[in-house]
């Protein structure tokens, strides 16, 4: 086996309703190209995401350097199993590879994310749920970040304030 190196990945780009045009204009994140139409397969002024690693299946994202190149990480994670990501890491998650990094760029409000814990999500998805970290890299003055909510609420409360667009008095900012 092939001595491994360090890997650069080609970022999957996700067109969102509240994205911009700052990953590809100031991060240079490279949009991917039709090769029939020539033309790109994103809209570049609509780019909420960039997925720079991902092991998601329908997103497994694909080694862009060496002699890897074009093998995706899920395919190199069979191969190279606790070389890659540890052996403890490698025991736990077998074959799922356990982090999602992505760039956002946010040009208007995100929906709010309501994410399951590992018990919830291995029950009703057969999958692990959902910490996350978020790193602000750049933000308008004005930006806010809510997590959670202020107060007790019930699910017919946040399903009432969802429906009158009244949910930022009960989110935690």
């Amino acid at each position: 086996m092939l001595k491994l190196y360090p890997l650069k990945f080609v970022p999957i780009l996700k067109e969102r309703v509240w994205g911009g045009d700052k990953l590809v204009r100031h991060y240079n994140k490279a949009v991917p190209i039709d090769e029939e139409t020539h033309t790109p397969v994103v809209n570049i002024n609509d780019i909420g995401e960039s997925w720079d690693l991902s092991g998601m299946d329908e997103n497994d994202s694909v080694i862009a350097n060496g002699f890897l190149e074009e093998s995706t990480l899920n395919e190199i994670i069979e191969t190279y199993m606790g070389d890659l990501v540890g052996d403890n890491i490698f025991d736990y998650f077998n074959l799922h590879f356990p982090i999602l990094v992505k760039m956002l760029d946010v040009r208007g409000f995100l929906s709010v994310q309501v994410h399951p814990d590992d018990a919830t999500a291995f029950e009703r998805e057969y999958s692990y749920g959902k910490d996350e970290l978020w790193y602000v890299m750049e933000a308008a003055p004005e930006a806010k970040i809510y997590m959670g909510f202020n107060r007790k609420v019930t699910a017919s409360e946040f399903y009432q304030k969802c429906k009158d667009e009244t949910v930022e008095e009960i989110l935690n900012l």
